[in-house]
């Protein structure tokens, strides 16, 4: 059957106007937003966004900060906070760790799924490795540890707790007298301490250590 020119040419007009519209409401409800990339494994996980219920995949909202839980039965939930900043995509792998025999045989079933997203976890950390080494060089020379007069070394911004990014450094003294020191210390090394995010803890806390450094 021959189609006539004259239909053909109407049926591309309107296929054209159509997707023209599409895309123009489409960059309108966008407007002002940013993106947000949510990788979850198991991937049928339920997402919450400032307690409303979402889904992984990709979102585009308002900039600013947010909270965001994944949970899923026979895994444990998982909570952390994100800022998103306009112009910018984030990006928020998560792989959800088993706590049953249901999620270990899930997570064995669907390896290939679990390995994706954990590869997109590394490369995330690589990234965020990369630029706080990029803007932070003393963590290089650290940890120093002058026990039992103080331990110096850097964790999670106090400031910016939602910004992975940014590290504080700390300094665990036994002593207040010694956080002169420890402050000289810097300078020893070729650094200027007012560059930095500082932290003073005491060296007796190995709680706190733990939480904010990581041992």
């Amino acid at each position: 059957m021959k189609i006539d020119s004259k239909k053909l040419l109407v049926i591309i007009i309107v296929i054209a106007i159509a997707l023209t519209g599409y895309f123009l409401v489409l960059n309108i409800s966008r407007s002002g937003k940013t993106k947000v990339v949510i990788s979850v494994a198991p991937s049928d996980s339920v997402v919450y966004l400032n307690n409303k219920k979402s889904k992984p995949g990709t979102l585009y909202i308002a900039p600013g900060t947010y909270k965001i839980k994944i949970s899923r039965d026979g895994f444990k939930s998982t909570e952390k906070q994100f800022t998103s900043k306009k112009g910018k995509t984030t990006n928020i792998p998560v792989v959800l760790i088993s706590n049953s025999s249901e999620g270990s045989a899930y997570e064995d079933d669907h390896y290939s799924e679990f390995k994706s997203v954990q590869q997109k976890v590394d490369q995330e950390l690589e990234n965020i490795n990369n630029v706080i080494n990029q803007h932070d060089p003393l963590i290089s020379k650290l940890p120093l540890d002058v026990s039992p007069a103080f331990i110096i070394d850097y964790g999670a911004s106090v400031k910016y707790p939602d910004d992975p990014t940014k590290i504080a450094i700390y300094i665990f003294s036994a002593n207040p007298s010694n956080k002169h020191d420890a402050i000289s210390s810097i300078y020893f090394l070729g650094y200027d301490p007012s560059d930095y995010e500082i932290v003073f803890k005491n060296i007796a806390d190995t709680q706190v250590r733990e939480e904010v450094i990581g041992d």
